[in-house]
Order: structure tokens, then sequence, then C-alpha cells
């Protein structure tokens, strides 16, 4: 690894480009160390919280260090003081991982398994008209009828 600018790593030939602003979530907890207080021991998930992220989402569920871990419910800021349910389901070191429930804004959802935040392998989709597309679902798209 050869550092060239603080934003820009070099490997090789290839060169990575680092985010401005990394994705945090901002624990709500009055606990300092999740880690040593977590209700299954330490460093493991179990400990439940409340989590807000900069866009004015709120988490609920288990956490692990700062951040969702176990089954969890992601709500959207809909306007003041309101919040619509988004997702529920399992999370792993932040992100929607494993089976889970997404909810969309026009009343359609998908439910099924998830990797990195997007749909990828079994799916259910439940569209407004009645329809339903059942199969499999790679880099969060379709790839049946």
């Amino acid at each position: 690894m050869m550092k060239m600018h603080d934003d820009v790593v070099v490997y090789g030939v290839a060169m990575l480009y680092r985010r401005s602003t990394p994705k945090t979530w901002n624990a709500t907890m009055k606990e300092r160390n999740p880690l040593a207080s977590s209700l299954t021991g330490p460093g493991r998930a179990g400990k439940f919280g409340e989590l807000s992220g900069e866009s004015g989402g709120q988490y609920q569920g288990e956490i692990l260090a700062g951040r969702p871990h176990g089954h969890g419910y992601y709500f959207m800021k809909k306007g003041p003081g309101q919040f619509q349910l988004q997702y529920e389901g399992e999370w792993v070191q932040g992100r929607k991982e494993g089976l889970g429930t997404l909810y969309y804004h026009n009343g359609e959802s998908y439910s099924g398994q998830l990797v990195a935040n997007i749909r990828h392998g079994f799916g259910r989709y439940f569209f407004n008209n009645g329809d339903v597309y059942a199969g499999e679902w790679v880099d969060d798209r379709r790839t049946g009828r």
C-alpha cells in the first residue's frame, strides 16, 4: 500500500478514493461502552437500544458497538414528530443483512434475504395491484419473471 494523499490510497495500479464523510450512527443510550454492557455477555449483540441516524431516521433493536446488530426496526422520518417503518429484520454491523422486510413509501413491500443493504437471494415483492413476484434476486434486481 502506498499513500499519495489523505483522500486517495493506491494499491498497485488501482486507486481507491475514500469517502469524505463515513456513515455513522449516534447512540442515544446512557452506556458509554456497549460491548461491556451487553445482555448476552461482553462482545455480543443483544443489548436493546435506540439509535438516531444523520438523516433523522430512528433505529430500535439490538445493538453492538454502537451500531445495529441483531434484530431491529428502522423508521424513516416522515414529518415533524412522525416516523414510518421502513425496515424490520436482521442487521449485521450496521447493515441490513439476513432475513427482513422492506416497506416502501408507495405501499409496496419486499420480504426476503438481504446482503449488504440490498435484495440478494430469495425474496417476495408485493405490488400495490395485488401481484407478487417470488423468486431470486441478484444485486437488487429480479432474475426471474
